[in-house]
């Protein structure tokens, strides 16, 4: 039998993402806060006259102007049971160099969102080595459907991440239900009071909780119920 789809999002140990744990929120931000320069511009088209560029850097910021309030919730995807286990990248990347913790969410987190829209949805990421083309008009049904291909565009080198892009009409903290979260795993070298915060807070929250320990021969880590 097939694993059900599960959502992960790793996280520093802070007073906002423990509170927004324990109220059972997420948090919402704009693009203009991501971590790649990339997201949401077009490629250029060295051939394109002086004129013609001008033309498409207006229609891209046009549709930015329009779409510029949209957030966005990211989190990885899998089915993989082990996936927190083999992603040494994410860890250290998201999680305070393994000092955070991980949220692993059920398909519960997309209820009541679309697919595939711009607004209150929900994007799978595609992966290019190629940036998305340019605009060619800017009719709004075109606008919609060009600004959700920037938005679910990314380089090939963020691949390994399987995105999965909540979207909703303004940044904040959006509510989730309780049931949501299925599972929280301590980072193998979360200190040790931030791990008593968490270990209170999922006892009271009747949430599976695990610590990661370092594989003492291969480099992947283990997961222990605590």
């Amino acid at each position: 039998m097939e694993n059900k789809m599960k959502f992960y999002k790793f996280r520093s140990c802070s007073e906002n993402s423990f509170d927004a744990f324990w109220n059972d929120q997420i948090y919402a931000s704009r693009m203009d806060d991501f971590n790649d320069p990339f997201e949401g511009w077009c490629w250029e088209d060295d051939r394109a006259d002086l004129l013609e560029k001008q033309e498409m850097k207006e229609q891209v910021m046009e549709v930015r102007r329009r779409f510029g309030r949209r957030a966005f919730y990211c989190v990885c995807s899998s089915n993989e049971e082990d996936f927190v286990c083999k992603n040494l990248y994410m860890w250290a990347h998201y999680a305070d160099s393994h000092r955070g913790f991980c949220i692993e969410y059920n398909d519960g987190l997309l209820k009541g969102l679309t697919k595939d829209g711009t607004e209150n949805s929900y994007v799978a990421m595609k992966y290019s080595d190629e940036r998305p083309d340019s605009p060619s008009y800017c009719g709004k049904c075109d606008n919609d459907k060009y600004m959700l291909d920037l938005l679910r565009t990314k380089s090939s080198d963020w691949e390994k991440e399987n995105e999965v892009r909540l979207i909703f009409k303004d940044a904040g903290l959006k509510k989730i239900d309780k049931e949501v979260i299925s599972a929280i795993y301590l980072g193998c070298c979360i200190s040790n009071k931030d791990r008593w915060i968490l270990e209170g807070m999922t006892r009271e929250k009747g949430i599976a909780c695990y610590k990661m320990k370092m594989d003492k021969q291969y480099y992947r880590l283990e997961k222990r119920n605590i």
